[in-house]
C-alpha cells in the first residue's frame, strides 16, 4: 500500500482487506449519519484499496487529510474482542477506546463539572459495591449484601435508602 501513516501501525496485509472487514448495518442509522458514514467509507476505502493520492481523497470526498488518516486508524485499531474495528470505527459518535480516569476529582465550587469517569473509578476501586450495586439492580438476594468494609457500607446504605 505505502502509505507511511499505515506503515507504522505494524499492521499484517489481511487486515487491509476491506472485504474481510465487519459490515456495518447501515440501515440501523440516522439518514444524517448515513450519509457521514458512507462519506467516511468512500474516503477510506478510496485510501486503501487505491493509488489515489490523499490531496485527491480530499477533493473527492470533502474529508480533510487529518480526517481520513484518523479514520483510517480507527478502522485499523482492535476492538474489546481483538478484532479490527473495520468499518465500525466509521460510525458516527462510536467510541472506539473506552476512558479511564486516574484519580478522583477534586470538587471546587467553581469547576464542578469535571466528573467524567469518576463513578467508573469508584466501581474499579471498590469491585465489592459494583457487585452490590449490580445484585440490588438485577433484584439478587444473597449474602454477599453482607459488607464488611465501613466506606462501602456507608455509600451502599445511601444507594439503598435506609
Amino acid at each position: 500500500m505505502g502509505r507511511r501513516s499505515v506503515e507504522n501501525l505494524n499492521i499484517n496485509q489481511e487486515s487491509l482487506d476491506t472485504s474481510l472487514w465487519p459490515t456495518v448495518l447501515i440501515e440501523n442509522l440516522t439518514p444524517k449519519h448515513r450519509k457521514l458514514f458512507l462519506e467516511r467509507k468512500k474516503a477510506v476505502d478510496l485510501f486503501i484499496s487505491t493509488d489515489m493520492k490523499v490531496k485527491d481523497i480530499e477533493t473527492e470526498t470533502g474529508l480533510r487529510r487529518d480526517e481520513i488518516h484518523r479514520f483510517v486508524r480507527r478502522c485499523l485499531e482492535k476492538d474489546e474482542s481483538g478484532e479490527i474495528m473495520g468499518y465500525k470505527g466509521l460510525i458516527p459518535y462510536k467510541r472506539v477506546k473506552d476512558y479511564n480516569r486516574k484519580d478522583f476529582p477534586v470538587i471546587k465550587e467553581e469547576d464542578s463539572n469535571n466528573f467524567t469517569g469518576a463513578f467508573n473509578l469508584l466501581l474499579d476501586t471498590y469491585p465489592t459495591l459494583k457487585e452490590l450495586i449490580i445484585d440490588l439492580y438485577l433484584n439478587r438476594k444473597s449474602n454477599k449484601n453482607k459488607i464488611i468494609d465501613p466506606i462501602i457500607n456507608s455509600m451502599s446504605k445511601m444507594f439503598v435508602g435506609e
